[in-house]
């Protein structure tokens, strides 16, 4: 739907952050599978199972504000775009990323494109940087407590 020049400034952003996002989701879930494979087998005690699930929710909230936010931008992208092409009485696949000039700042995903957008491009990189640190403690925990058995 989006013209070529607005498409070359942010999907390679867009991209790598689904990536990004969806690869810390991966991490968080396979841990549940970890840490209930474990239970199974006897080597976790119902007390070390509350422990660990209690780190999980932090994470979690993260990752879904922040692909929460990112998909609320995204229908603000859809709709610069829709109300450029109103105003140009044009298709929305023919708006170019001259139309949208000040409205620009709102294709930033990881990188900031002018404006304010170095709010939104911070919130994202913190966010999963955050993530991937708290889940990065959670398989450390477990490791740990593993290793005290």
């Amino acid at each position: 739907m989006l013209h070529d020049s607005i498409l070359v400034l942010y999907s390679k952003q867009k991209h790598l952050f689904r990536r990004l996002i969806t690869l810390a989701f991966t991490f968080a879930g396979v841990y549940w599978l970890v840490i209930y494979g474990f239970r199974f087998t006897g080597m976790l005690t119902d007390a070390h199972m509350l422990e660990l699930r209690g780190g999980q929710t932090l994470p979690y909230f993260i990752l879904l504000t922040i692909w929460g936010i990112e998909y609320l931008r995204e229908s603000k992208r859809l709709q610069a775009v829709i109300l450029r092409a109103n105003q140009a009485n044009i298709s929305p696949e023919h708006v170019t990323s001259d139309r949208l000039n000040d409205l620009l700042p709102r294709f930033a995903v990881l990188r900031p494109m002018g404006g304010k957008s170095w709010i939104a491009t911070t919130i994202n990189i913190v966010g999963l940087a955050l993530a991937y640190v708290l889940i990065s403690l959670q398989y450390r925990s477990l490791i740990v407590m593993l290793a005290s058995e």
